[in-house]
């Protein structure tokens, strides 16, 4: 799984095993084409990934669209053929 977390710089992705994944509140990002996205954890997951300026900036400067609904850079990719 792919995580969002707050690091010293920004948002940063860590991957962690079941036994290690953050306790607490979870939310997810997911593509309205496949589904798939990044894991919110912490106060990250109370908020809206389109209107939030870190969670909205980290999936922009990822190549993701953020309107009409999040789609992920493998999805646009495949739509643009």
């Amino acid at each position: 799984m792919t995580w969002l977390v707050p690091g010293s710089a920004g948002l940063v992705i860590r991957g962690f095993c079941q036994d290690c994944a953050p306790r607490g509140p979870v939310a997810e990002v997911a593509c309205v084409y496949c589904g798939d996205g990044p894991l919110l954890t912490g106060e990250l997951a109370g908020v809206d990934p389109i209107t939030d300026p870190g969670v909205a900036g980290w999936l922009s400067s990822h190549d993701w669209q953020l309107n009409p609904g999040p789609t992920c850079p493998r999805c646009l990719r495949r739509r643009r053929r």
